[in-house]
C-alpha cells in the first residue's frame, strides 16, 4: 500500500512527529511505501519528496502588518500547498493519505485537493485544534476550555492564546472559517490517541461514528529492560509551563533521599533555574537536551520517570519510554495519562496542582524497592503485549482498508 504520511514538520519537534516517524518506520517495514509531505525547514531530515514540500512559514507572531496578513492567509487556506500536495499526488499516486498536523503551516486546502482526485483521507488527531482554536486547552498556567456551543467567539472574548488580541483573532476566525467550510468533511475516521481525545472531539460536536480510539505504541527493538535502579527519578520533556517541571521542583524541596535528574529545553529554562535556585535544591540537575545513548543511561540509572503534566495530555508517549526500559511512572492524574499508567499496577498518579502529593509518591519510592520494581516489570509487560508496533499496525492498516471501502 502507498500511503502519503502528512505533517507540517518533517523533524522532530515533538511527540506528533515523533509518532509520524515511528509509524512510517513500521509501515516501511511491513513492505507499505511511504511517501512525506510536510514544510520546508533547515531542520528537516532529507526526503527524496522534498520538492514538493511547502515554502516555511513561522505562524507563532501573529500581528497587524504586511507579513502577518500573509501569514493569515497561508493558515486560512494555502494555495501553494494545495497546488505543491497536487503535484505530489499526481507523480506518487497514493492509495490513501494519513493526515496529522497539518493546521496553519499547511491547512486543509491539502485536503481538498485529495476530495478531489477521489483519494481517501483519514486524520491522527495529535491535539484539540479541531474543536478549539487553543489547540492545547491551556493558557498561561491553566486549563481553558471555550465554550462549547461558541469556541471561536469565546476564545476572542476572553483571548485564550497568550493573552493577544491578535493571535485569537485569527486562530479564531481560522477555526471558525474551516467549520463553516468543512475543511474536514473528507475525512473518513479520526484517529483519537485516547478515549479522553475522542471525549473531547465529541463533547464539541465531532461526530462519535467518526472517531477510532487507537493508543499510541512503542517500538522495543534494542531497548533492554533496566529493572536496577539508584535514588533518583527523572523528568524528560519540554521546559515549558504546561510540563509542570515547577511543580517537580517544590516536590523534590521535601525529599531527601532522592536526586532528580531535568532532561530537556524549552522557553521555561531560565526561570526553572532562579525557582531551583530560590528552593536551595541540592538534589536536582539541569542535564539539558539528551539524545540516544545518553538519554538512555539516564534513563536507566533512575527508579521512575515523572511525569507532572498540567495541561491535557492526548497521550503520554514518555510513560511508553519509561515502560521500554522497565520503569514507573508518577504522572499527573489529569488527560490521558490516567489512562495509560495503571495506579498501583505500572505507576502512580497525584493531582498536577499538588507538589505535596508528588513528594509523597516520591518519598515512597525510596523505602519500597521490591514494590517499584514489580511496576517496572508490570510496565514492561504492558509495553509488550497492548503497546506493541504489530498490534498498533493492524489497527491502522484495519482504518486504511475501511476508509478505501468508502
Amino acid at each position: 500500500m502507498r500511503v502519503v504520511q502528512a505533517n507540517k514538520f518533517h523533524y522532530l519537534k515533538g511527540g506528533a512527529e515523533r509518532y509520524v516517524f515511528e509509524l512510517s518506520k513500521i509501515l516501511t517495514r511491513n513492505g507499505d511505501t511511504v511517501v512525506p509531505f510536510a514544510m520546508r525547514s533547515d531542520k528537516n531530515l532529507s526526503s527524496p519528496y522534498e520538492r514538493f514540500f511547502v515554502s516555511e512559514v513561522k505562524t507563532d507572531r501573529a500581528r497587524f502588518d504586511r507579513e502577518g496578513l500573509r501569514t493569515a492567509k497561508r493558515m486560512l487556506w494555502s494555495f501553494e500547498a494545495a497546488k505543491k500536495f497536487a503535484g505530489l499526488l499526481s507523480a506518487f499516486p497514493p492509495d490513501i493519505i494519513h493526515a496529522h498536523n497539518i493546521y496553519h503551516q499547511l491547512s486543509p486546502s491539502i485536503l481538498d485537493a485529495a476530495q478531489k482526485r477521489k483519494i481517501p483521507v483519514v486524520m491522527t488527531v495529535h491535539d484539540y485544534h479541531l474543536v478549539s482554536p487553543n489547540y492545547g486547552m491551556f493558557d498561561r498556567g491553566q486549563i481553558v476550555e471555550p465554550s462549547v456551543r461558541h469556541p471561536y467567539w469565546d476564545t476572542l472574548r476572553r483571548r485564550l492564546i497568550g493573552g493577544s488580541l491578535a493571535k485569537s483573532a485569527l486562530s479564531a476566525f481560522e477555526g471558525w472559517l474551516h467549520h463553516a467550510l468543512d475543511a474536514y468533511g473528507w475525512v473518513s475516521t479520526f484517529i483519537a490517541p485516547s478515549a479522553f481525545v475522542r471525549e473531547k472531539l465529541v463533547a464539541y460536536g465531532l461526530p462519535e461514528g467518526s472517531i477510532e480510539v487507537v493508543p499510541h505504541f512503542i517500538d522495543l527493538e534494542g531497548r533492554t529492560p533496566h529493572f536496577e535502579s539508584e535514588a533518583r527519578v527523572v523528568f524528560i520533556g519540554r521546559l515549558s509551563e504546561e510540563k509542570g517541571v515547577d511543580v517537580l521542583l517544590r516536590a523534590m524541596k521535601e525529599v531527601k533521599r532522592l536526586t532528580c535528574a531535568i532532561i530537556g529545553d524549552g522557553p521555561e529554562k531560565e526561570k526553572l533555574h532562579a525557582l531551583a535556585k530560590e528552593l536551595k535544591l541540592e538534589n536536582v540537575e539541569f542535564l539539558g537536551s539528551l539524545y540516544d545513548e545518553a538519554l538512555e543511561r539516564e534513563i536507566a540509572r533512575a527508579k521512575a520517570v515523572v511525569i507532572p503534566s498540567q495541561s491535557y495530555e492526548t497521550f503520554g508517549l514518555t510513560a511508553l519510554e519509561a515502560y521500554a526500559w522497565g520503569k514507573p511512572v508518577i504522572a499527573s492524574r489529569i488527560g490521558a495519562l490516567p489512562e495509560v499508567v495503571r495506579e498501583g499496577e505500572t505507576g502512580l498518579l497525584f493531582d498536577p496542582k499538588e507538589p505535596k502529593e508528588l513528594a509523597a509518591h516520591l518519598s515512597w519510592l525510596e523505602g519500597n524497592f521490591a514494590r517499584v520494581d514489580g511496576m517496572g516489570r508490570a510496565g514492561r509487560r504492558l509495553a509488550e503485549t497492548e503497546y506493541n508496533p504489530g498490534l498498533h499496525l493492524g489497527k491502522i492498516h484495519r482504518i486504511y482498508k475501511e476508509a478505501l471501502k468508502k
